[in-house]
């Protein structure tokens, strides 16, 4: 292409101002015009540019859009933008369209801003022209002129195109699946009365509407329902797979705000289940009319614009419901007598959880006075007993929620009320409520009851006392008194202990006269330590477990397994414990 025309690009230089009337220079020194101008070839950059402008400007001001036919197999996307009103500096509203050029990933060959009066264009924010473009001389036509470094280009007049249209021309994407609470439904107006028989069905309310669809010459009646899970709950995934099978049938969720059956947003988008549009919505959310229903479904149905919406008709003005069996019942004022329930006691799965108490029979309680003298002093401070006639009841203590170490009578467990105690193992039916139970049963709060299949047990709490009250202590037969009185000690005499003074022996013969022999040193060792290593050292004592767990062993050679076990049970040797507690069993 030649340079021979009448008007050119002139690369400015630092601080030189632009001559042609229709650019400027803002407070960022940047070259500017009126508007900016982005021409876009290929559908497929056309729907990123579109996409990404959608999430940097809101779509609703100063954005055209126009298709330019230069090529009779393509038609190009142009885009005119006008900056907003104010003290905002232009360039930064040109910015954000070059962000979003680069957010579509689209380069300088592809698409690029051009700044201009509305007649003449040049590059804004060239690397080859840092300081800006100014254009020299006259356009050959009164059409759109673009220059650029290689010549020029005529854009031919076009009709403006509606955004709204460009953008629903643009596919959905596929989104990760979601629970809905409120579920809408674009279906053949022949399956109306299907799809409300199954909502109602499975317990879901609906509203629904219906519209002419029309797509080129082709007209089909639709019906648009929104179903609604009740008390806020999401929508049953087997309902949309219920209706993702039949024919015709697309199905929608709110992309925006939610609706219900009692209230619908004034701009409402309907966006095809699992998918998402392209576009950033609450900026297409301006382009709607006050009163508008925006639906965007994937084929057969496609998207559709419907402004103003026919209202939403409520179930019960689409529903004629008849009665199947005409049938009168009526109840008179005779007052039937009570049903009386009999209380049985049933198997647990597993009996687990600690236990709570013991039902003793009088060996059971023998054992326990021959154990008590040799049970761990925490035993004693954390069980109450109420003794009977024959029969005994163990319990924690207040302090403690549970009786371990003892393999002796019937466990027992707390139920509601706390008052009452099944065996271990067993429950009550039917379960009746705690206070229904606690009337029926006559259980008074200061009552302790026992209840097992056979017998009941009523102990008042009064009558419970320390574990300690089946011990009896026996004084001594003969008080010995032991009376002590000062008196000064006896000296002290140790010198028999010095090694150094020989003994003389009686008869003795005299020493043999030999060559002197110097004397030994003098010892070092005072007279204590003499003293103290002279003494033998006293043999250790084990320690208290040690001695505890021979005594256990002891025991259960001689076949006390019971006391044996209360021994391991309180150093915590568990496997023993068990053991002894399996021989008292098999007994």
């Amino acid at each position: 292409m030649t340079n021979d025309y009448a008007i050119k690009l002139h690369v400015l230089k630092a601080d030189e101002p632009p001559r042609f009337s229709g650019l400027r220079r803002d407070v960022r020194a940047m070259v500017v015009g009126a508007e900016a101008l982005v021409v876009v070839r290929g559908s497929r950059r056309q729907a990123a540019f579109l996409a990404a402008l959608s999430r940097t400007l809101d779509l609703a001001r100063g954005v055209t859009i126009e298709r330019v036919t230069s090529d009779p197999k393509h038609a190009d996307l142009a885009a005119t933008l006008t900056p907003p009103d104010g003290d905002t500096p232009s360039s930064l509203f040109f910015d954000t369209i070059q962000r979003a050029l680069a957010a579509a990933r689209l380069g300088p060959t592809h698409a690029q801003v051009y700044v201009g009066d509305g007649r003449v264009f040049v590059p804004y924010a060239d690397p080859a022209a840092p300081y800006g473009y100014d254009a020299r001389g006259e356009p050959p036509t009164t059409e759109r002129t673009l220059l650029h470094p290689d010549g020029l280009r005529v854009l031919p007049t076009a009709e403006p195109t509606p955004i709204l249209d460009a953008l629903l021309d643009l596919p959905l994407e596929p989104a990760p699946p979601a629970a809905l609470s409120t579920l809408a439904v674009l279906a053949d107006r022949r399956l109306a009365a299907l799809i409300a028989g199954y909502a109602l069905r499975h317990g879901l309310g609906y509203t629904a509407r219906f519209v002419d669809w029309r797509r080129g010459e082709t007209t089909t009646p639709a019906a648009l329902f929104d179903i609604v899970a009740s008390e806020g709950r999401a929508i049953p995934g087997f309902v949309g797979d219920f209706l993702r099978r039949l024919p015709r049938t697309a199905l929608l969720s709110d992309a925006l705000e939610p609706a219900d059956l009692a209230h619908e947003p004034p701009r409402r988008i309907l966006v095809a289940a699992d998918h998402r549009a392209p576009f950033y919505l609450p900026h297409v959310q301006g382009l709607l009319s006050d009163t508008a229903l925006l639906i965007l479904a994937a084929p057969p149905w496609g998207a559709a614009l419907i402004s103003p919406p026919p209202p939403r008709q409520p179930m019960q003005q689409l529903v004629d419901v008849a009665a199947p069996v005409a049938a009168q019942v009526t109840i008179g004022t005779h007052t039937p007598a009570p049903m009386h329930l009999e209380l049985t006691f049933w198997p647990d799965a597993a009996a687990r959880g600690p236990v709570h108490g013991l039902l003793l029979d009088a060996t059971a309680i023998a054992r326990l006075r021959r154990m008590a003298r040799r049970l761990p002093g925490p035993f004693f401070a954390n069980a109450r007993i109420a003794l009977g006639d024959g029969v005994a009841i163990l319990i924690a203590d207040t302090t403690c929620t549970a009786v371990a170490g003892v393999p002796l009578g019937q466990p027992l467990n707390r139920t509601e009320p706390a008052s009452l105690l099944v065996p271990r193992g067993l429950h009550l039916r039917p379960a009746l409520p705690p206070a229904l139970l606690a009337t029926a049963l006559d259980l008074r709060p200061d009552t302790l009851t026992v209840l097992t299949p056979t017998r009941r047990y009523d102990a008042p709490l009064a009558a419970f006392q320390p574990l300690s009250a089946l011990l009896k202590l026996d004084a001594p037969a003969q008080p010995v008194a032991i009376t002590l009185r000062p008196g000064p000690l006896p000296p002290l005499d140790l010198s028999d202990l010095d090694a150094n003074t020989p003994t003389p022996q009686p008869n003795a013969p005299p020493a043999p006269t030999t060559s002197p022999v110097p004397p030994a040193a003098p010892s070092r060792r005072g007279l204590l330590d003499r003293v103290l290593s002279s003494k033998t050292a006293a043999p250790e004592r084990p320690p208290f477990e040690d001695e505890l767990r021979q005594r256990a062993d002891e025991l259960r050679r001689r076949g006390d397994y019971g006391t044996a076990a209360v021994f391991y049970d309180y150093l915590n040797e568990t496997q023993r414990a068990l053991e002894c507690y399996r021989k008292v069993v098999e007994g």
